[in-house]
């Protein structure tokens, strides 16, 4: 779906641009002179963490949704397919043993 697509772009942009961001900040934070510069470099380092596990969040939910809801979808599509079965039998039967039948929507007696 749409919002699938969506969250493995957002993660994906996520965690490429938060490593960006991170190695840039951690290499410029050996250089820094002042510890308002270090504070600030060290800071940003621990937003771009969190921004990158949110992103690594979003890929893992995405991925696992889809893998869990194709086969759920698949054992609940086999699960009704069975069900139905059953449910037909038992009405044929029920149908027959009444003397009558089901044609194209339309009640008819059984002629034996």
């Amino acid at each position: 779906s749409s919002l699938k697509v969506i969250s493995l772009i957002i993660g994906g942009l996520a965690i490429l641009a938060n490593l960006t961001i991170m190695i840039k900040n951690i290499r410029t934070i050996k250089s820094c002179t002042s510890s308002v510069a270090m504070v600030n470099k060290s800071l940003i380092a621990l937003i771009s963490l969190g921004d990158l596990l949110v992103g690594c969040y979003l890929l893992v939910i995405a991925v696992y949704d889809t893998v869990v809801f194709k086969k759920r979808l698949l054992s609940c599509t086999n699960h009704m397919d069975d069900q139905l079965q059953v449910l037909h039998h038992r009405c044929s039967q029920h149908d027959r043993l009444a003397g009558f039948s089901v044609c194209n929507g339309r009640i008819e007696h059984c002629k034996a």
